[in-house]
């Protein structure tokens, strides 16, 4: 709650929202129009993020929407160059070889 001009308390409701995308490097380019990083495997798993902030007025009317677009190229190519660059991504792994890594965890 906020105080209005004329002395009365305003109410005003914050809603904020996250979108996620799940995809392999060989997306990339259908889904943001950019590039794989050097050396980034087509099947490597990648997760792009975007949301915003609603704010609505005491009448439940948008007064402000602050926006980070899930479809922003290039902030995703931005994003996911440093990630990679810095090893913050995990190297792709096959799931036939998780699930043969779990057996063999097992045995030992």
């Amino acid at each position: 709650m906020r105080q209005g001009p004329d002395g009365f308390f305003l109410r005003e409701t914050v809603c904020e929202y996250v979108q996620v995308m799940r995809l392999f490097g060989a997306e990339l380019m259908a889904m943001f129009g950019v590039e794989r990083p050097e050396g980034m495997p087509t099947t490597q798993s990648i997760s792009a993020y975007g949301g915003g902030t609603l704010v609505f007025d005491e009448y439940g009317r948008i007064k402000y929407h602050i926006v980070k677009p899930l479809r922003d190229g290039e902030r995703q190519s931005e994003r996911l160059k440093y990630l990679w660059e810095n090893g913050l991504i995990d190297e792709p792994t096959m799931a036939r070889s998780r699930f043969a890594n779990l057996h063999r965890c097992r045995v030992c």
